[in-house]
Order: structure tokens, then sequence, then C-alpha cells
């Protein structure tokens, strides 16, 4: 085992792609998702059901330890009126900066988004 790593949209894009490589090379993966409806097929993995803007629920979710964690879940445009006026701002002030908060304080991982 190569250590245990927490990918945040795993099931997305990018995500799904480094779900795969991770698992594949040996780690002990967890997928962050939303909803855990998909599943990515023929890999090995454990899944962690939360909405990274719920901060109370995904502080919850994540008591476990991580050697690191790469955020790859996003806000987008179908979560929020007016999205293009205010992607920025609460796409750092709800996504990231909440996910890292509680990735750095229980886990002292490495945080990569």
């Amino acid at each position: 085992m190569n250590g245990k790593v927490l990918i945040t949209g795993g099931h997305g894009n990018l995500g799904s792609w480094l779900t795969k490589e991770f698992c594949k090379s040996g780690y002990d993966v967890y997928v962050l998702t939303r909803s855990a409806k998909t599943k990515i097929p023929n890999i090995q993995y454990k899944l962690i059901e939360a909405d990274v803007t719920d901060y109370e629920g995904l502080s919850k979710k994540l008591d476990l330890n991580f050697d690191f964690c790469i955020h790859t879940a996003s806000f987008n445009e179908y979560f929020l009126k007016d999205y293009p006026k205010k992607s920025s701002r609460y796409q750092y002030t709800r996504n990231t900066k909440p996910t890292g908060d509680i990735i750095k304080k229980k886990n002292k991982t490495f945080y990569l988004f």
C-alpha cells in the first residue's frame, strides 16, 4: 500500500481519471462525491458521500486520516442562480477553502486543489 488518498469529485472528468490511476498504483483511495449513484467499474475504492459546500456535514464525514487530498470537486453553474457573476468568490468561499480547512485541521495532510 502506497498511502491513503482522498479525491474529492472522484467521479468527475479529472477525478475519475485520478481515481483509476491511484487505484492502479496501489493507493488506498477514498472518493468524496455528492451522490453514490455512479461507480467506476473494475477498480476498488471507498466512497464518502458528502457535499463540499456543507461544512458541518463534510466535517463529520471526513473523520479519517489521509496522507494527501486532491480536491477536484467543483461548484458549477447548475448549483447557483447568477453563477457567472458569483463563481470565483463563491467557488473559493464555499468549496475550496472549507474543504481545505477541514482536511488540514483533521489530517495535517498535503492538500492539492
